[in-house]
């Protein structure tokens, strides 16, 4: 068992050098209370080499855990999760890892979290590297029901704590959760990544919980350093995922509506991805784009297939 109140939780694949900059930037946190957790998705012996040097000599108490595959990175959480449950550590910021907390980021969330029992999950302000807001959240309705899009929140001019209404959600690449939900909900190994995070949002307002934003809670995101390491690469990735696991997604959720989504998303959606490639000069994209489809269609249908990404 733990001292810890606060359990910090990231995925490393390959960025150790991101990692160790988010664990500095938490040694200057306000809020001193903390264990952080990494999740290594079977970087390279040297990336492991560096993410063990770079987190000895922290004066917070680290814990590493090292998967002998890549999952993603909500199965990769999935493990961390488990773990601090079993250390009996109350609240867990789960957090990327190309990103920089601000001082006061944690304490601020703590508080409102221990004075707001109804709040489940809270979210800060999320800028990018260049101090500009990256995000505050996003719609979830009925393009998300039909299509599983999201589309940006209008909060980036609030200053108070604000409660998100049912069709409003957070962005996982910062939030600060009770650490008992993921005792009952947990993401879905077959994601890999992205919509991941719609599945936690919905399961935690069945349970009855709320999802606050919190803007004076302040995290920098530089990137996405997981997939960054080549323009081509994380283009075809984004794309196949995206267009799989909006299928998969809809299906898991929204089973009512799900025959008339297959049939907007196979006319209407995929379509007009595609010309939006083509007008572009993206061409390279298109096959990907329907193999991310197909991939989701495999498990849309009677046959609840999963396959993967393969970078060919």
């Amino acid at each position: 068992m733990s001292n810890a109140k606060l359990a910090v939780l990231t995925v490393n694949y390959n960025k150790s050098d991101y990692t160790i900059k988010l664990l500095k930037s938490l040694c200057g946190s306000t809020f001193e209370d903390i264990k952080f957790f990494v999740v290594d998705n079977q970087s390279n012996k040297h990336e492991i080499f560096k993410l063990k040097d770079g987190c000895s000599d922290s004066p917070i108490d680290t814990k590493i855990i090292y998967n002998d595959t890549n999952p993603g990175w909500g199965p990769a959480l999935n493990r961390g999760f488990k773990q601090i449950n079993k250390e009996n550590i109350p609240y867990t910021l789960v957090i990327n890892n190309d990103t920089m907390v601000d001082a006061q980021a944690i304490e601020k969330m703590m508080t409102f979290m221990d004075s707001n029992k109804e709040v489940g999950i809270c979210g800060p302000k999320i800028l990018d590297e260049y101090g500009n807001i990256q995000t505050t959240g996003g719609k979830l309705d009925w393009l998300v029901k039909l299509f599983g899009i999201t589309r940006d929140s209008n909060n980036g001019n609030l200053i108070d704590p604000y409660i998100l209404s049912d069709k409003e959600t957070l962005d996982d690449c910062a939030w600060l959760i009770r650490s008992y939900i993921f005792e009952i909900l947990k993401y879905p190994d077959y994601i890999f990544l992205y919509f991941e995070e719609l599945y936690i949002v919905l399961g935690v307002r069945k349970g009855g919980c709320k999802l606050a934003y919190l803007p004076k809670a302040v995290v920098s995101h530089i990137g996405q350093a997981s997939s960054k390491e080549k323009y081509e690469r994380k283009s075809k990735i984004q794309i196949f995922y995206l267009n799989r696991n909006r299928l998969i997604f809809l299906k898991d959720n929204y089973p009512k509506l799900f025959p008339l989504s297959v049939v907007l998303i196979t006319l209407v959606t995929i379509p007009l991805i595609i010309i939006k490639a083509a007008l572009k000069r993206e061409f390279k994209e298109i096959p990907i784009i329907l193999k991310g489809w197909w991939s989701g269609m495999q498990y849309a249908s009677f046959l609840n297939k999963i396959t993967y990404f393969k970078n060919e």
